[in-house]
């Protein structure tokens, strides 16, 4: 561009500021001087000293931009089909970034830090919505929640409602007991009617997508952490007989005590447990979280008390054990750790509580933008809202509503700005 002439739309945007007035026009486009000012102080953080230099030389860009996007919609690059796709894209991820809540984050990390401090020990009443035939059947369900509520309303024993009544495979062997668990163990929704419920009492049913959940927070305590540990499992089989489940109970006797007068447990794991991931590698499990396995098993792990401690042999659904531990690896307290922080927030971005942050921000949106609804007809507004939308001919009752019908008013008003 002639620098006298580019010199002049400075001054002159120097004169107009940031009015509506237009810079420049090109083809049949305009340029507010208001966008290319928007586009300057978001792209120019750090203007040097001479403003009116910067000015000039960005507006040089600003032009051959503006240029280059016509060129592009005359020459129909818009409608190639990957360009439309990247387009896409990137609406994709812009609208993420708008609806991530910075301080939502923060929110779900102090949440996620503050329940990794204890584990808590519940019990589990599951309703499904299939009945004995394997049909969904919500009307028996709902009803069959309402039973359970009612009992447990009147004080009855939690675990021997379960028993009873609960749907749980789980409830044949653990009583209804799921034992305990830390933050991460559980989906998000049951984590929290789990942790919100105060010590002795029972939640409010959760409705998943199979069936109803009632939970009882048993306890509390200091949270274990991680265990480093060691197993020596026997399989049972699937139908063993009784004479064989007999033989795996006095193999696993006999290999405990050979460990009992000293037999390495590495040897003896390799050669004869069954769990073949940990047995390549001398029965060595990967770190252990509270809740990541069946409450038996993980009753008998965190009952050893000390490094080498070794378990007698126990039976679970999956066979026989012998556990011996290594070590325990604390949960870090400092609420500060920034290497801990990282690490939570990496679990929460693959979470279902990421996607609760989404519901938060919504509906603190809709908190402040005060929505309330004016009396209308709402047969008449889908009426008239299949009509425009669906190009149908409009029913008669869509006619109580014309363009001026106020539907509801907001309380603060947002406006969209245009990129630069």
């Amino acid at each position: 561009m002639n620098k006298q002439i580019r010199l002049a739309l400075v001054a002159g945007f120097f004169a107009i500021g940031a009015s509506a007035q237009t810079l420049f026009t090109y083809g049949k486009h305009k340029v507010a001087s208001a966008d290319f000012l928007r586009a300057y102080n978001k792209n120019n953080l750090k203007p040097g000293p001479d403003k009116a230099k910067a000015i000039s030389e960005y507006l040089d860009l600003y032009i051959k931009s503006r240029l280059k996007v016509a060129e592009a919609y005359e020459k129909k690059f818009d409608t190639l089909p990957q360009i439309k796709t990247d387009v896409k894209n990137l609406r994709t991820q812009i609208a993420e970034n708008y609806m991530t809540d910075p301080g939502m984050m923060q929110h779900l990390t102090k949440e996620a830090f503050d329940r990794s401090q204890k584990d808590v020990h519940f019990a589990h009443i599951y309703i499904s919505f299939r009945n004995a035939a394997g049909f969904v059947d919500t009307v028996a369900a709902n009803k069959k929640r309402d039973e359970v509520r009612q009992r447990l309303g009147k004080g009855e024993d939690f675990l021997l409602v379960a028993q009873e009544l609960s749907d749980d495979p789980l409830v044949k062997t653990n009583k209804g007991d799921a034992g305990f668990i830390t933050v991460f163990t559980l989906p998000y929704e049951f984590e929290s009617a789990v942790y919100n419920t105060p010590v002795g009492q029972y939640s409010d049913p959760v409705r998943s997508k199979t069936g109803f959940h009632i939970f009882k927070k048993i306890e509390e305590r200091k949270a274990a952490g991680k265990m480093k540990a060691q197993q020596i499992l026997l399989a049972t089989p699937p139908g063993a007989s009784d004479p064989v489940k007999k033989q795996l109970a006095a193999k696993a006797d006999s290999l405990y005590k050979l460990l009992q007068k000293g037999e390495n447990f590495n040897k003896l794991a390799a050669t004869f447990s069954n769990d073949y991931i940990s047995a390549a590698n001398n029965g060595v499990m990967p770190d252990i979280s509270v809740g990541q396995y069946d409450a038996a098993f993980e009753k008998q792990l965190w009952s050893l008390k000390k490094d080498g401690d070794m378990s007698k042999p126990f039976q679970t659904s999956h066979g026989w054990h012998i556990l011996k531990r290594n070590a325990v690896k604390s949960v870090i307290s400092k609420a500060d750790d920034k290497e801990y922080q990282r690490e939570l927030q990496q679990k929460i971005v693959t979470d279902g509580r990421w996607k609760s942050s989404k519901d938060f921000i919504y509906a603190k949106v809709t908190k402040m933008a005060g929505p309330k609804k004016y009396t209308y007809d709402d047969e008449a507004l889908w009426a008239i809202s299949d009509s425009v939308l669906d190009q149908k001919p409009m029913k008669d009752i869509g006619k109580k509503i014309i363009a001026s019908t106020p539907c509801f008013p907001l309380a603060i008003q947002y406006t969209m700005q245009p990129f630069g």
